[in-house]
């Protein structure tokens, strides 16, 4: 084997190296990112889920989050008639501050009319 066909060789296995190593950062980046968007996406399934239970919803369309570990996302909340008597859609966007990550959710709510009573009326005891 010559000087020659050494270096050749030996030039083959660095760009081969060097290409195995960028795929497997572009992968590992791939994958730093999909673990974020299933953490926004679970944060935003939450939120939702505590604005509906709790009924918040009604009376509250953007904020922060409590807990100091979220403290870099933040949510916003849009509400539009259906064009259903008391059914409401509602559409949750969840972001991450300084990124281009956010998650939108939508979920239908239905708010059951006030029964209002007529004068003259006794009420069950």
């Amino acid at each position: 084997m010559t000087l020659v066909e050494v270096l050749v060789a030996a030039t083959i296995v660095g760009l081969a190296v060097t290409s195995l190593l960028s795929a497997l950062g572009a992968t590992s980046q791939g994958e730093a990112r999909l673990i974020e968007k299933e953490e926004i996406n679970r944060i935003a399934e939450s939120k939702l889920r505590e604005l509906v239970t709790t009924g918040e919803w009604q009376f509250t369309l953007s904020g922060e989050f409590e807990d100091p570990t979220l403290s870099e996302y933040s949510w916003e909340l849009e509400t539009e008639p259906t064009g259903t008597e008391n059914l409401e859609l509602l559409s949750l966007v969840v972001a991450k501050e300084g990124t281009d990550l956010d998650e939108t959710l939508t979920q239908l709510v239905y708010t059951p009319p006030e029964v209002i009573e007529e004068e003259g009326q006794n009420a069950p005891q």
